[in-house]
């Protein structure tokens, strides 16, 4: 018989603090939290609302608007989030915002990351304009190795950005010059706050000699005054160390990636001892330092950060907080924040998974109550159904039951969709799922609100069996659809218009009556930004706009977009039947531009034949005030369209 070892008093501390340090401080490596599985359902749910939000929220140029003056930024963070979540880029919302990014040109380091990352999740080549983009992101990198805005002052955030561009670049195999890796990795150690020196707990109540290093980063070099570590930067800077070990591999010397090791243990301990997820420690963007805390958990390949779970306690907080009528977290950045984390979007494999966006618009008119029920689903095509009868319409024909000559479906003008014909000779079912549900599916129907309503023609209830008549009729309550995942023709043709408008570059001298405020003024009518837009002044009651130019332009067509960005903000204006606009000095020879059907789409007029323009004056036809706001968010002068030759 073997005799047991034995372990020293020293060896016995010895393994005992290494077991207290394997769970504070090493990585949890393969493991899921049990509650992370049994949560699945309401994380792919929360994921699924998030997504919608988005669509709801997506601007008519399939942007998302801009944040600040960061052209792409938001459209192209977006498109990745949405990738990563599961949706197709076929889906009407992703074909708009493909549309969108291929035509930004991103000027900012956080613009040009985000934009890559789109592209990159795209899966569908690009390699061209990524390396376009990484080659601009490297000429942006600062001697000291970091990066700014470009202008301004160096920070984490942006060096964060740009170290996720340059890794896809890197994974891409987009070659990088070892240099630039190097400087990076060097500058991080100017944002690393003071260290502080952690007991190991070799022994209860013994300091001991040997110490564990602990430290934060900050926003701005520490040398900078009034530098506090967060934990959003603490994040930025593993992220940043984790990718330039990355992307130096074999080339980083084994003392050097030691020393980052060492960096990188240290800036999780700083973590752990101010682990949340309800706040972002010493700073604000919570959400922001919750996608780093997800981005950070999968570069180190880690579940726990000392003993807190990360992602199981970030989720429960973000199920908690997430809007429950219109799915979202805020804003949109921090909505796309939230879903990055949720999706577990840097591992790309995580156990949840969310549903994708899928299809789930559900309509309803009536209720047990009603003599008749309606029910819709989808987009295009749109399902439309009967769902049921009401109990006191089944009890009046409870002699030979329900039987249906006819089942019209109209909309609100009494226009008749779809006529389906019954069998009266055979009685409705009334068990739930076994009555005919006379489904029509209808293809044609526009993006918008649509009120629908069904026709039923029934015998009636005293009409002997095989009898043609006497008949009822009744009819179910209107029924709300929203129509909203269609692509149209203008949804990927309106940027071209805006960026092709022959007044861009030119010196135009601009005149509003008014304006609303500063921050909606006449120039931003021919900016080719969607997101920016002219409002005239509450008590302008002929608001106007005339340009003027030197040299005379020819011009084929007038464009025009109204002020609504989205479905959503169409009862934010007034309405009106047309703008009319004058053309040079033709004193009264306005010529009347009628609104599409689709209040949302741009209107593009071709002029009955080229004209020379030096100047031109808009004005509003048929205004129906509503809230007394008024306006524009782009006007173009577009060329003349080639004629092909046959």
């Amino acid at each position: 018989m073997t005799p047991p070892l034995a372990i020293s008093p020293l060896w016995q501390r010895v393994l005992s603090a290494w077991c207290w340090l394997s769970c504070c401080w090493l990585p949890a490596q393969g493991k899921t939290h049990p509650e992370e599985l049994q949560l699945r359902s309401k994380i792919d749910a929360a994921i699924n609302r998030g997504v919608e939000s988005l669509f709801d929220r997506q601007f008519r140029d399939g942007s998302w608007g801009l944040h600040g003056d960061y052209t792409g930024g938001r459209g192209g963070l977006c498109l990745y989030t949405l990738l990563q979540c599961g949706v197709s880029r076929n889906h009407p919302a992703m074909r708009r915002a493909i549309a969108f990014c291929d035509g930004a040109e991103p000027d900012r380091t956080y613009s040009t990351t985000c934009m890559i990352m789109a592209l990159d999740a795209l899966r569908d080549g690009r390699e061209s304009r990524i390396e376009e983009l990484i080659e601009k992101l490297v000429s942006w990198q600062r001697p000291r190795g970091d990066w700014a805005y470009p202008t301004g002052g160096a920070d984490l955030s942006c060096t964060q950005y740009a170290a996720l561009g340059l890794w896809i670049g890197h994974k891409r195999g987009i070659k990088i010059d070892q240099r630039v890796w190097e400087k990076l990795l060097e500058s991080v150690e100017a944002f690393r706050g003071e260290v502080e020196m952690l007991d190991n707990k070799l022994e209860a109540g013994r300091t001991g000699a040997t110490k564990l290093e602990s430290a934060g980063y900050a926003y701005r070099p520490t040398s900078d005054s009034n530098q506090k570590p967060t934990g959003s930067m603490t994040s930025a800077a593993i992220t940043i160390m984790e990718v330039c070990k990355a992307g130096l591999g074999r080339k980083m010397s084994r003392r050097n990636r030691n020393k980052t090791d060492d960096r990188i243990e240290a800036a999780l301990r700083w973590l752990a001892q101010r682990f949340t997820v309800t706040r972002n420690p010493n700073g604000g963007h919570d959400y922001y330092y919750l996608y780093g805390l997800e981005r950070i958990g999968a570069l180190t390949k880690r579940e726990q950060f000392g003993p807190h779970w990360w992602y199981i306690m970030g989720a429960k907080h973000l199920l908690a907080t997430q809007d429950k009528t219109d799915g979202n977290w805020g804003s949109v950045n921090d909505t796309c924040f939230s879903l990055l984390f949720l999706r577990r979007a840097t591992s790309g494999h995580a156990p949840t998974t969310g549903g994708g966006g899928g299809n789930r618009h559900i309509f309803a008119a009536g209720d047990e109550n009603s003599d008749l029920r309606l029910r819709g689903a989808g987009q295009q095509p749109l399902s439309i159904w009967i769902d049921g009868f009401g109990n006191a319409l089944i009890d009046l024909h409870s002699d030979f039951g329900v039987r249906v000559i006819s089942v019209e479906y109209l909309d609100a003008a009494g226009n008749v969709l779809a006529k389906i014909t019954g069998d009266p000779t055979k009685t409705w079912q009334t068990k739930p799922g076994q009555g005919e549900t006379f489904l029509h599916r209808d293809k044609a129907m526009i993006r918008g609100e649509h009120k629908l309503h069904a026709r039923v023609t029934l015998l009636a209830n005293d009409a002997e069996p095989g009898a043609t008549g006497p008949v009822e009729v009744i009819e179910s309550e209107l029924m709300t659809v929203k129509i909203r995942d269609v692509f149209e023709d203008w949804m990927e043709s309106a940027n071209a218009s805006y960026h092709g408008n022959l007044l861009r570059g030119k010196e135009v001298k601009l005149f509003a009556s008014s304006a609303i405020n500063e921050q909606n003024p006449g120039t931003h009518i021919i900016d080719g930004l969607d997101s920016k837009r002219w409002i005239a002044s509450p008590d302008d009651k002929s608001p106007s706009i005339t340009m003027s130019w030197r040299r005379a332009i020819n011009v084929g067509r007038i464009m025009f977009a109204p002020p609504a960005q989205h479905d959503d903000e169409l009862a934010k204006f007034d309405e009106f039947t047309a703008i009319e606009v004058l053309i040079g000095n033709s004193k009264d020879r306005w010529l009347r531009i009628p609104m599409g059907k689709d209040k949302l789409a741009p209107v593009i007029f071709e002029l009955p034949k080229p004209r020379k323009m030096r100047a031109i004056k808009i004005r509003f036809v048929g205004r129906v005030t509503k809230t007394n706001k008024i306006g524009l968010a782009e006007f173009s002068l577009l060329p003349p369209v080639k004629k092909k030759r046959r």
